[in-house]
C-alpha cells in the first residue's frame, strides 16, 4: 500500500513538472507526440520520458504488466509507434493515449 502511495505521489509530481511544459493540464495526445518527436537530448524530451514513466508507474499491476527488463527507451518508443500507428489517438488526452497503447503492449497478466 506504501508502494502505491509513493508512486501515485511520485506520478502527481511529474505531472505537476511536466505542465510547465503544456502550459495547461491536461496535456493531449497531439502535444505529447510533438515531445517525443522532439530531440532525445531535450528537456522537453526527458520531461515526457518521466511523464510516461510515471503514468505506466501507476498502471504498473494493476492494469499493465511491463517486465522488468523493459528499459523506458523502450516503453517511449512503444508509445511513439502506437500514436504514429493510429493518428486518431493523438485528440484523446495524453494519458489516455498512454493507458491505451500499454495496455495493448503490456496486457496485465492473469
Amino acid at each position: 500500500m506504501l508502494r502505491k502511495v509513493i508512486v501515485f505521489l511520485l506520478f502527481f509530481l511529474t505531472v505537476n513538472c511536466i505542465a510547465g511544459i503544456a502550459n495547461a493540464l491536461p496535456l493531449k495526445g497531439d502535444e505529447l507526440f510533438g515531445y517525443m518527436a522532439s530531440e532525445v537530448d531535450s528537456k522537453n524530451y526527458s520531461d515526457v520520458v518521466y511523464y510516461i514513466r510515471g503514468a505506466a508507474d501507476t498502471l504498473q499491476d494493476v492494469e499493465i504488466d511491463i517486465p522488468r527488463n523493459v528499459t523506458n527507451t523502450q516503453v517511449v518508443q512503444t508509445l511513439f509507434g502506437y500514436m504514429r500507428e493510429n493518428p486518431q489517438a493523438r485528440e484523446l488526452p495524453a494519458a489516455t493515449v498512454i493507458r491505451n497503447a500499454l495496455k495493448k503492449a503490456y496486457p496485465l497478466k492473469k
